[in-house]
């Protein structure tokens, strides 16, 4: 589980509420010690072997050398094109030498109302449940993500 703290939408710099974010959670890991050993690791010097079945948190760039291509368009408002631009990277040819980014989240206006993630999230998330199957390999990082989706992506892996 990757777990982004950016301070996207937000009118404040977020480095200190990572800072206190990741200090509270190593220090009140609770019974399940294992998950948490990569939670501060540099991704660049990680395997994905040393990260799997951990809970892993990063902070702006920390993808070391490797090639990125990186959708991200956070400040959309409108969850259609959100999703076109998501299943647009998701389903893209793949590169064997480049690390594939695929940012589910957003929040934004959208030329009348204002949709906070969680708007945005229902919907492009949804639909993402649907089309998971034809997702490619790539990171895949989403704001409120149900079980059904989850296990979807997880399942992915072994289709």
């Amino acid at each position: 589980i990757f777990v982004s703290i950016t301070g996207n939408g937000c009118a404040h710099a977020s480095e200190c509420d990572f800072q206190d974010l990741l200090q509270s959670k190593i220090l009140h890991r609770g019974n399940n010690t294992h998950m948490w050993e990569m939670f501060s690791v540099h991704l660049g010097s990680a395997t994905v072997g040393q990260l799997r079945s951990r809970i892993v948190a990063y902070h702006g760039e920390c993808w070391g050398a490797q090639p990125i291509d990186r959708q991200d368009d956070w400040e959309l408002g409108d969850a259609g094109a959100k999703w076109e631009k998501v299943l647009c990277h998701a389903t893209q040819e793949r590169s064997p030498s480049t690390l594939y980014v695929n940012n589910l989240t957003s929040t934004g206006a959208d030329g009348m109302t204002y949709s906070t993630p969680a708007a945005i999230a229902y919907q492009v998330n949804s639909k993402a449940l649907g089309a998971v199957s034809r997702f490619r390999p790539g990171i895949y990082l989403m704001d409120y993500p149900g079980t059904a989706l989850v296990s979807g992506v997880v399942g992915r892996n072994f289709q």
